[in-house]
C-alpha cells in the first residue's frame, strides 16, 4: 500500500518548505524579469531571472521526488504563486488590482485549501 504524501510530519514539513522555497525563488525571478521588461537597462536582471527559474525547476523536481502527485504539487505551487505575484506587483511596481481580480484571488485561495 502506498503511503499518502502527507503521512509523516517530516515529509509534510519538507513539502511545505520546498513549496515555500519554490514560490519565493520564483517571485524573486519574476521581480528581476519585470524589472528588465520595464527598464531594459541592465542585462543582469534578465540573467538573474532566468537563473532563478532554473533553480525553481530543480526544486520542483525535488518536490516531485517526495511522491506528491504532480497535479497536487503543481496546483499548490501555482496557487501560491498566483497569490504572491499581485502582492509583489503592488509593493514594488505600483500595480493595482480591481475588485474582480481580488475576488478571483479569494477564489484561488479557496481552491488551494481544497487541494490539501
Amino acid at each position: 500500500m502506498v503511503q499518502p504524501y502527507f503521512a509523516t510530519t517530516t515529509n509534510t514539513i519538507q513539502i511545505i518548505l520546498l513549496l515555500l522555497a519554490i514560490v519565493s525563488i520564483e517571485m524573486v525571478g519574476q521581480f528581476y524579469l519585470q524589472k528588465h521588461a520595464l527598464f531594459h537597462k541592465y542585462l543582469h536582471n534578465l540573467l538573474a531571472g532566468i537563473l532563478l527559474y532554473g533553480i525553481v525547476a530543480l526544486l520542483y523536481f525535488e518536490l516531485l521526488s517526495k511522491k506528491i502527485p504532480m497535479g497536487v504539487a503543481n496546483g499548490l505551487w501555482n496557487s501560491l504563486a498566483n497569490i504572491a505575484a499581485p502582492v509583489i506587483g503592488f509593493y514594488f511596481f505600483n500595480q493595482v488590482m480591481n475588485m474582480r481580480q481580488i475576488i478571483g484571488l479569494i477564489i484561488v485561495i479557496g481552491g488551494t485549501l481544497l487541494l490539501l
